[in-house]
């Protein structure tokens, strides 16, 4: 799934409101970059290319839209750091393949030089994104007690019948005696 649902961001774990001020700009900035890289893979007519950056880049857009939430902030960066490593194996097969041309800087067509150009930004930006997130992460998650959830009791259900509040212990494996 690469677009959120919106009732899906509702309440979740939120980031510090001041780093969530400081991080909206410099996400907004290289999810701008993203979506221009995209649109410069369609001018190559990298249409699957393309499709699927425009794609993850509108994925980043919904991550600030909604705040920072933790849930869909750590799915981005996983998901952007994977698209990074596909962006670096393909910089690594130009660089292979042209390596005494690789930097197109002498070709006389400069189509050459701008794709060169986007393949050295692709995984900067999406690393760079990548570190963002768990910055992200790390701030939501480091310092704050995370709450022990308790089982949940029904009244009148056998499994609430005899059994000691203080002493159940959900999942445990330990046996317990019917009747």
């Amino acid at each position: 799934m690469v677009l959120p649902i919106p009732v899906a961001a509702m309440g979740g774990v939120s980031i510090p409101s001041s780093l969530a001020r400081k991080m909206t700009w410099a996400f907004s900035i290289l999810l701008a970059l993203e979506l221009a890289t995209s649109g410069l893979r369609f001018y190559f007519l990298d249409l699957w290319g393309g499709v699927i950056m425009t794609l993850i880049s509108i994925f980043g857009i919904f991550v600030v839209r909604y705040n920072f939430d933790l849930q869909w902030t750590v799915m981005f960066g996983v998901t952007i750091f994977f698209y990074g490593l596909i962006h670096f194996v393909m910089l690594l097969e130009r660089m292979v393949a042209l390596w005494p041309l690789f930097p197109g800087i002498n070709n006389p067509d400069h189509k050459v030089l701008v794709k060169d150009i986007v393949f050295i930004v692709a995984p900067v930006v999406d690393w760079t994104l990548t570190v963002l997130c768990w910055i992200i992460f790390r701030s939501a998650t480091v310092g704050s007690v995370m709450e022990e959830r308790q089982p949940l009791m029904r009244s009148g259900t056998r499994s609430s019948v005899g059994i000691n509040s203080s002493t159940f212990v959900p999942f445990s494996g330990e046996g317990r005696k019917l009747g």
